[in-house]
């Protein structure tokens, strides 16, 4: 079937709420599902799954969910394969519902809930790793998977004291250049850390001009830095040792806090950061489901602004009204 033959099909949409097929139940009163990924760690994926009430209040009652209920679901076209675009193998935790007038019932579920045991607070002395290791380590102690995409310098010792597992593999990735984030793959919740300046591939995707909906452009004038500067205390030599790397702009020198653990490395991955957000990108156009965080596409038909972009941020959007389309949020990467 082609493209566009899809885009006109019915939609299909399965929901599991607490390891209960509720599909045949909310098919009648479901409006849209939207799914969002994020290379943020702060903000994880997130499912939204939008219900038209009855006027007897089934989801402000009988269904009315408890927050912290997994949900799972899957959607995509009602063809004769039915095709899937989207699923949740691994049930989010609702953690928001929302009713509006005229009687609208929002679930919100986010991947950043589910394992409760990584969120909780421990203390651990690491020695002898590297930043991957301890993803790993932390990942396979948690029992999820783990995608470590970056550098990943030596750490001869660091604490994590009264920490979860989460905040202080966040911290350490930041420390680096880097973003810890909890996403939930088709494998199963996974640990991923990246470099979010990088692709998570190669080129995989091209957008014309004539393919989208609407857009718009952002291209700022921010100083860059002039490089960066951390000190700390090398034991061998007995005396504090400065380090400093230069960086990508005009703009002021960063001195960093101490790091004991490779500060090359910090002041590196960091270097790049005041610059980051100098060009940005939001388009909107029919759904694509290979459109995902980390992705890099390839522009075409917009002149100054072609070349290759980076998927921040998707939104994958399917509405029973208009159908299905893609939202994205690119940073210049070329």
């Amino acid at each position: 079937m082609s493209e566009d033959a899809k885009r006109v099909a019915g939609i299909f949409a399965q929901v599991w709420l607490d390891h209960e097929d509720i599909s045949v139940k909310i098919s009648p009163y479901l409006t849209s599902l939207e799914y969002s990924d994020d290379i943020d760690g702060d903000k994880g994926d997130k499912i939204v799954v939008k219900l038209k009430d009855t006027d007897d209040g089934l989801f402000q009652s009988k269904y009315y969910p408890k927050k912290g209920s997994a949900l799972r679901f899957e959607f995509g076209f009602d063809t004769q394969e039915r095709e899937a675009v989207f699923r949740s193998e691994h049930g989010f935790e609702i953690d928001e519902i929302a009713i509006s007038w005229p009687d609208t019932v929002s679930w919100t579920a986010n991947s950043n809930k589910p394992a409760g045991a990584i969120h909780t607070r421990k203390s651990k002395q690491w020695e002898n790793t590297t930043l991957g290791g301890i993803a790993n380590a932390i990942a396979g102690a948690n029992g999820i998977l783990c995608i470590f995409h970056g550098q990943s310098p030596n750490i001869p010792y660091i604490s994590q004291t009264h920490e979860s597992d989460y905040k202080f593999i966040k911290r350490l990735a930041e420390q680096y250049g880097l973003a810890a984030s909890l996403k939930g793959a088709k494998g199963g919740l996974t640990l991923v850390v990246a470099d979010p300046r990088e692709p998570l591939g190669s080129l995989q995707f091209e957008i014309n001009r004539e393919s989208v909906t609407n857009f718009s452009f952002s291209d700022k004038a921010i100083k860059g830095k002039a490089g960066g500067q951390s000190t700390y205390w090398a034991a061998d030599k007995k005396k504090e040792v400065a380090v400093g790397t230069a960086g990508d702009g005009d703009g002021h020198v960063i001195r960093t806090v101490a790091v004991q653990q490779s500060p090359e490395a910090h002041i590196q991955g960091t270097s790049g950061d005041a610059k980051k957000n100098e060009n940005t990108n939001t388009l909107t156009l029919p759904g694509n489901p290979r459109l995902l965080a980390g992705v890099l596409v390839n522009l075409t038909g917009w002149w100054r602004n072609d070349g290759e972009w980076l998927i921040m941020k998707s939104k994958h959007t399917l509405d029973v009204a208009s159908g299905y389309k893609t939202t994205v949020e690119l940073r210049r990467h070329k």
